[in-house]
């Protein structure tokens, strides 16, 4: 089967797209992520209300309150705040009285009247938006204050508190750090809808990329089936490590992308923005190339099946497994290898080592009761112990009592037998089956002898008595037709009862194997079309269709004479018992280092009889015995192949009647064809 898009330039195509909307739906997540956070989609979202505004706000007011306590000159007042937008308010908390301040249209005042050793008293810096009355939009006020000494009492303090004052409209000043900011907020205040759409087409169509790349991966162009390169054959999860690693890199790259952006747009160095982006790039692909190989090889290796066994920690456990395994199973051997007396003795010792150990720690412990608690395990595991072996003795017992008293269909159940009981019980088992075995043959022993001798009474009587009556009729007064119609009658019971004589000397000698066997390379297509020939016409005459299959060439080491009388058993008997208007089949075909020759015919009778048991002597497909025949044909047939180092099989499936010559195949390339007439 071919794969139309397999070819490598969809793939390529496929990685490009995949790895482009992983990188611009990294960006647009996160842009959508930073409007999310920093309010951008709230309907009166500003910069002011920001949290990044917030943060710069907060410095700058710690800021503030350092140079207020080491007391600044105006001089450096001025540095600290110039090119700055941020305003402050130092309050004392109980009068508000303003104490330091620098807000637009008034003069810095620093305030005075501190004493020397001030100093700052508080646990955290937070701040709250505020809404005072002032000509600013946005207040920042500081939940926590600081303290410093009265100037009327210098052993009392008072608290101050700083407002952090912000202008409603921010100066397009580019040193100005709220300037700047209120450029960045612009920026990705004009993408947040640009973001989740970006996102959206983005996540589709890296959905479509790589669902096509694991549908394809594995498959090459021209093959058939999963093919493995070298890289599925890395540990996966060294894989996946590398993907995970991936992964928290991307995370951390776009979030060092964006802020680069940001924080190089807000002094306008471009050149660096530029190098920062084309190195990010490059290690953006490198890692999202990273996670979409993980992602192919993980879908090869499941296609292969069995791509757990691909982890370096799973084969690490299999191997220890394996290790452990081998040696129990040889400390396991050692055991078995010691007999039963010396094993209990064992057993007994180790279990009064294990409870000498958890006595001697119960007495001597400082906290007994974990002690105590092993050794009641231990005891009541030990008990356990002791009522299986009781049980499973029982169990064999009575099995044994059973067979004793000839009860040979009792079976006893060994799955929940351990240890030497269960050996012991399938012994037992294995005795009653063995008897039983013996018992059935005896019984079929003695049922086929008594046919053989009923087959073989009936099958030499029925001529005989013909021969006698004939004969009877003969010395009586007769025609000289009658005369020759009674001698033509004796002439074929003789012969029928001469042809029984011969048949059951020739089953005897075969049996006993007291027939001479000259083995040589015979041509098997040329005897089987030699004998199928000398009986086509009869059975044509019996309507049966013969229908012969041979592959040419084909030689076995046998004896040609021999082999030349199983085909003729074989034939004859599809010519007595064939069904009519059927089709007889023989083939010839090598198996292996063997040569199978194969009879199949449609019995008349049904065969409602074992095959085996067809090959005894005198036991005929036709139990009324109604057709001609000894039935000592297949016997001598099965006998003749096994003096001939072949192997003579009989499949019976309904009507369906099959016979099967195996003979070795012969190395040799000279056969000798010989028949037997």
């Amino acid at each position: 089967m071919q794969y139309r898009f397999s070819a490598l330039p969809w793939k390529l195509l496929a990685i490009v797209l995949a790895v482009a909307s992983l990188t611009f739906g990294f960006l647009g997540g996160y842009t959508t992520a930073w409007c999310l956070a920093e309010g951008y989609y709230a309907p009166d979202a500003a910069y002011q209300t920001t949290t990044s505004c917030y943060y710069l706000a907060q410095n700058w007011a710690e800021a503030v309150e350092s140079r207020f306590l080491n007391d600044l000159t105006y001089d450096r007042w001025n540095i600290l705040l110039e090119d700055n937008s941020f305003r402050f308010v130092i309050l004392e908390e109980e009068s508000g009285r303003v104490v330091a301040s620098y807000i637009e249209g008034m003069d810095l005042d620093l305030g005075g009247g501190f004493a020397e050793n001030k100093y700052l008293y508080r646990e955290d810096f937070p701040m709250s938006l505020g809404d005072p009355d002032t000509p600013f939009e946005t207040l920042y006020v500081t939940d926590a204050y600081f303290r410093g000494p009265s100037p009327e009492d210098p052993g009392a303090d008072l608290s101050y508190q700083i407002l952090c004052l912000l202008p409603s409209a921010l100066p397009d000043n580019p040193n100005d750090p709220f300037a700047q900011g209120q450029r960045q907020f612009d920026l990705i205040y004009g993408l947040r809808i640009k973001g989740p759409v970006m996102l959206g087409v983005c996540f589709a169509a890296l959905i479509a990329a790589v669902a096509f790349l694991l549908c394809q991966a594995g498959r090459r162009p021209g093959k058939e089936g999963v093919t493995l390169r070298w890289f599925d054959r890395v540990p996966l999860d060294v894989m996946a490590v590398g993907a995970f690693l991936a992964v928290m890199l991307l995370s951390d790259l776009v979030g060092q992308v964006f802020y680069a952006i940001s924080y190089n747009y807000r002094y306008s160095d471009n050149f660096q923005t530029g190098l920062s982006l084309a190195g990010s790039t490059v290690i953006f692909v490198c890692a999202s190339l990273l996670i979409l190989g993980f992602l192919c090889t993980l879908a090869t290796r499941v296609k292969a099946g069995k791509w757990w066994k691909t982890f370096l920690l799973v084969r690490l456990a299999l191997w220890l497994l394996r290790q452990l395994g081998r040696g129990c199973r040889w400390i396991a051997q050692g055991f078995r290898a010691i007999s039963l007396a010396p094993r209990a003795a064992l057993g007994a010792a180790a279990a009064l080592f294990v409870e000498f150990v958890l006595i001697v720690l119960f007495i001597t412990s400082y906290d007994p009761a974990v002690p105590l608690l092993l050794l009641l395990l231990f005891n009541l595991a030990l008990f356990a112990a002791i009522v299986l072996g009781a049980r499973q003795l029982v169990a064999l017992r009575k099995a044994g009592e059973q067979l004793a008293a000839g009860d040979l269909t009792y079976h006893l159940n060994t799955d929940k037998l351990y240890w030497d009981f269960k050996r012991h019980g399938e012994n037992l088992n294995a005795i009653a089956q063995g008897i039983n075995r013996a018992v059935e043959q005896r019984m079929k022993s003695e049922r086929l002898k008594t046919e053989l001798i009923t087959n073989v009474s009936h099958d030499i009587k029925t001529p005989l008595t013909s021969i006698v009556n004939y004969v009877d009729l003969l010395q009586k007064p007769h025609s000289d037709q009658e005369g020759a119609q009674y001698l033509e009658v004796l002439d074929r019971q003789a012969k029928r009862l001469k042809k029984l004589t011969e048949d059951l000397v020739e089953a005897s000698k075969a049996s006993t194997g007291n027939l001479p066997v000259s083995l040589a390379p015979t041509s098997v297509d040329e005897l089987v079309s030699q004998a199928v020939e000398e009986y086509r016409d009869r059975l044509e005459a019996q309507k049966l269709e013969v229908v012969v299959s041979l592959q040419r060439g084909l030689t076995v080491l046998a004896d040609g004479k021999l082999l030349w009388r199983v085909l003729d058993n074989l034939l004859g008997n599809a010519g007595k018992y064939a069904l009519p208007g059927t089709r007889v089949y023989v083939t010839a075909i090598p198996r292996g280092r063997q040569v199978v020759i194969a009879v199949k015919n449609i019995s008349r009778e049904p065969l409602n009889i074992d095959a085996d048991e067809l090959m005894e002597r005198f036991v005929r497909g036709d139990s009324a015995r109604h057709s001609e025949g000894s039935g000592l044909g297949l016997n001598i047939a099965r006998s003749l192949t096994q003096l001939q180092h072949g192997e003579f099989l009989l499949t019976v499936d309904g009507d369906l009647f099959k016979a099967e010559v195996i003979l070795p195949q012969a190395e040799g390339d000279t056969p000798a064809l010989e028949s037997g007439d």
